[in-house]
């Protein structure tokens, strides 16, 4: 008696290893998949039907026919995007980070942000301040209603806030008093 184990539902660009328990030492294995061994890995792309024959070796005779299926769910297909749209971003900015996600079948249940400063939210659009200037790398992952997870990651950039104070009169009459004009 022959029993095939391994995990038949993955998500797309996973793989399984299928096994087969039981046979016995003289037992030859023939999967659909042209390997003879007693387990075979797969990554299939689509939901694959993949078939083992058992092979006595001591009588030549089939000892046992069966099949497993491997299910394959769709990956989600993650992206974000911030608002305000247009950079630069300063630490004074309060970035919107929305999920404009989609999966082919199903729905996204579950948002997993990094921000790359060492803070993470799970909430679905969050809002976020970066504290420090410097090159940040976002990641967003987002899982279905299968419980597959991809992830997207974007750059972001934060600059120093830059203030300039323009004076709008002043007055060179000699009293010492907004004499000259100054941009500090």
């Amino acid at each position: 008696d022959l029993t095939i184990t391994g995990n038949d539902i993955i998500c797309e660009n996973e793989n399984t290893i299928i096994e087969v328990k039981g046979g016995g030492a003289s037992t030859q294995y023939l999967w659909s998949t042209g390997e003879t061994t007693q387990s075979i890995n797969v990554s299939p792309m689509v939901t694959t039907d993949y078939y083992l024959k058992s092979v006595s070796e001591i009588c030549g005779k089939i000892e046992s026919y069966d099949t497993v299926t491997v299910r394959v769910d769709p990956l989600p297909l993650p992206e974000f995007e911030m608002f305000p749209v247009q950079p630069p971003y300063t630490i004074t900015t309060n970035i919107r980070f929305n999920d404009i996600s989609t999966t082919p079948l199903g729905s996204i249940i579950s948002w997993m942000w990094d921000f790359g400063d060492g803070t993470i939210s799970s909430a679905k659009d969050p809002m976020h301040t970066f504290v420090d200037t410097g090159m940040y790398l976002v990641k967003m992952y987002s899982t279905n209603t299968f419980g597959c997870t991809d992830t997207v990651a974007k750059l972001v950039e934060i600059k120093v806030d830059f203030n300039i104070y323009i004076p709008t009169a002043f007055t060179p009459n000699g009293d010492g008093l907004n004499d000259a004009m100054e941009i500090y």
